[in-house]
């Protein structure tokens, strides 16, 4: 997947776009793994990190409270 990651802070208007190419997945229909990197496309504001490996899990809890 690939995903476009912005921000614009209003009070300067400075503000930011990343591309995010991303391969997901998924477990047993409950656990999630994203591996991506991200990389800026556009910016006006200085950032410590722009650039960077980014790694997600996620792990879904069904029927926990009944």
């Amino acid at each position: 997947m690939v995903e476009f990651v912005g921000q614009t802070i209003n009070e300067d208007g400075k503000s930011y776009l990343d591309i995010v190419p991303a391969i997901q997945f998924i477990f047993n229909s409950q656990a999630r793994l994203d591996l991506a990197y991200r990389q800026e496309l556009e910016s006006s504001m200085l950032r410590t990190a722009p650039n960077g490996f980014y790694f997600n899990l996620e792990y879904n809890f069904f029927n926990v409270i009944k």
